[in-house]
């Protein structure tokens, strides 16, 4: 099952969120504590970070164009409410961001801006903005580890380019995710492809 809809239109250039957040290194993976800056614009959201509230220097910034935001099962280090950013390829996570809270209200806090940046930000010229929810799948004949691919292919005879891809089910034969992933397409060419896989038979379901 797939839901799709169109995502909301493009915003002026604003801060949307700030605060402090405990995040993992890009390189070396140890916790460092950042003021951090959610903004959006016609570019895309962004979460840029600094070394404290007063700071002009910009440490770094996060593109959160196609990430999928969700919370993490388990803890690191101290933290209990540990935000994920992932950014998926054809068959692995390609980036992964790590950010921490104090409380589970933060938490929910910093998710409910990020996935709403997100979803709001502006398609590229001719294209429209879709959030493409992908829900579950059918009973299968056999338990699988099953996964999704999310692919466009611009016209009838085009290739497909795939753009995201689900987290694997296992052992499921009804298998959910519930995730959701942000596409943009051309009206009018462009077909959206949703393939269901078994993750070590990598055949198409």
């Amino acid at each position: 099952w797939v839901d799709m809809a169109s995502a909301p239109s493009a915003y002026a250039e604003e801060t949307i969120h700030a605060g402090w957040i405990t995040k993992e290194g890009s390189k070396f993976k140890s916790l460092k504590k950042r003021w951090c800056v959610l903004r959006r614009s016609e570019q895309g959201p962004t979460l840029a970070y600094y070394e404290n509230e007063n700071s002009q220097r910009e440490l770094g910034r996060i593109a959160l164009t196609g990430a999928a935001v969700s919370r993490a099962k388990q803890g690191r280090d101290t933290f209990e409410n540990v935000l994920r950013l992932d950014f998926r390829g054809l068959h692995a996570v390609l980036r992964k961001f790590i950010l921490c809270f104090e409380t589970s209200e933060e938490l929910e806090q910093w998710a409910t801006h990020i996935k709403s940046c997100i979803e709001g930000g502006a398609a590229s010229e001719g294209k429209i903005r879709l959030r493409l929810t992908v829900i579950r799948g059918n009973r299968q004949h056999n338990p699988s580890n099953t996964f999704c691919m999310i692919a466009v292919r611009s016209g009838v005879g085009g290739v497909s380019q795939t753009l995201f891809q689900t987290s694997t089910a296992p052992n499921a034969l009804e298998p959910v995710w519930n995730e959701s992933f942000i596409l943009d397409v051309d009206p009018v060419d462009d077909i959206v492809e949703v393939l269901c896989i078994d993750h070590y038979l990598t055949t198409e379901l």
